[in-house]
């Protein structure tokens, strides 16, 4: 659906086949579990796209299968190719704490987080998965 849908807005679009959380053999096999997507941008080179996999994730490609094996259906043909390193600074974690305490020893204040790629998705998971506002509390201590 997404090849169709780039292509009907003007991007050249082709299927790439992936073995998510597994490698692939460098030799002819059936060896794939996972279809994904790569547009060609401007400067010519393919970018993998994967709607599927990361629905919580802000990344168009899940940083997580890192180091992954995938062939590109593209009409130039292409080899077996892999899916670059997403550096740490990708993935950050910033608490910005902010608090004061009164003359009766209440302690007041508010915390800021702010995070990036696989940090934000598991930040994220932990409320997505628990919908019950009354819940977050109890996950996040568990979490911390």
């Amino acid at each position: 659906m997404l090849i169709t849908m780039l292509r009907a807005a003007g991007f050249k679009s082709y299927p790439a086949m992936t073995m998510a959380g597994s490698r692939i053999d460098y030799i002819p096999a059936d060896q794939f579990n996972h279809s994904v997507t790569v547009v060609k941008l401007k400067d010519g080179k393919y970018h993998l796209l994967d709607p599927t996999w990361v629905p919580f994730v802000r990344e168009l490609w899940s940083s997580a299968e890192q180091q992954q094996q995938y062939l590109m259906g593209v009409p130039e043909g292409a080899d077996l190719a892999t899916t670059p390193l997403s550096p740490p600074e990708n993935h950050y974690l910033r608490i910005t704490g902010n608090s004061e305490l009164s003359a009766d020893g209440t302690l007041k204040g508010t915390i800021t987080i702010t995070a990036e790629g696989q940090t934000d998705a598991g930040i994220r998971s932990m409320f997505f998965r628990n919908s019950n506002k009354t819940q977050w509390f109890r996950t996040l201590k568990k979490s911390c």
